[in-house]
């Protein structure tokens, strides 16, 4: 990982201009690939039938306009389904599509629901997450993880989405933070680099192993924490 510990709380960044070190008061939390399990390969290629090449279904799906319109807010399921089987050219029926869709996200990974237990004792914690609704019912069907949250920032409710900076703004002015108060972890890297530019901490983890190691070796979680988890 890129980044270092100082002493006390709070990280510093090498690249950082500014080395200023300020206690964290809140996490916050990328959902898919950080806190739960992302089974987005899987879900694609069952949406897509007939692309055989994962990678390149994954670069249509994201290049496509109705994914951006869905997760924020400004289309429904119909009209998300009609744009994007034709921006994708395949031929599956709209139940089949939505079937597979909700199963993007998987359960919470094991750990999870403890660490943002015992994080709550002493930081606010909060998810940023671009998604949509039909991900977040099936979600809330299978686990109550978001109920543990102080806040939840969706993307479909927001109408702001990763990595634009008005994202990550909205977080601090709504928490009422400063943004290097907040620490942010998330698995893709443009996501991370959008909120350091902000002024956030942020580092990439992928799974709550490394989420719990990060915060172990920040200061951010104790020992005898770590080991109960």
């Amino acid at each position: 990982m890129d980044w270092e510990m100082s002493r006390g709380s709070g990280l510093v960044y090498p690249d950082s201009s500014d080395k200023r070190q300020m206690e964290i008061k809140c996490i916050l939390f990328d959902l898919g690939g950080v806190l739960v399990e992302l089974k987005e390969e899987e879900a694609l290629m069952e949406m897509c039938p007939g692309l055989a090449n994962p990678e390149a279904v994954r670069e249509a799906w994201f290049a496509s306009a109705a994914v951006r319109a869905f997760e924020t807010g400004k289309i429904g399921f119909a009209g998300f389904c009609e744009q994007a089987i034709g921006d994708l050219g395949v031929e599956v029926d709209e139940a089949a599509f939505r079937e597979a869709h909700s199963r993007f996200l998987g359960n919470p990974f094991p750990g999870a629901i403890n660490l943002l237990r015992v994080l709550k004792n002493n930081y606010k914690i909060a998810c940023l997450s671009n998604t949509n609704p039909v991900h977040i019912d099936a979600l809330r069907e299978r686990t109550d993880i978001l109920d543990l949250l102080d806040q939840c920032f969706l993307s479909y409710q927001t109408g702001l989405v990763k990595p634009d900076r008005a994202a990550f703004a909205d977080v601090v002015e709504t928490m009422g933070l400063r943004p290097p108060e907040c620490l942010f972890l998330d698995d893709r890297l443009k996501n991370v680099r959008a909120a350091r530019a902000l002024g956030m901490q942020a580092e990439k983890v992928v799974g709550i192993h490394q989420v719990q190691e990060l915060l172990l070796s920040a200061g951010l979680l104790r020992q005898s924490e770590y080991r109960n988890l």
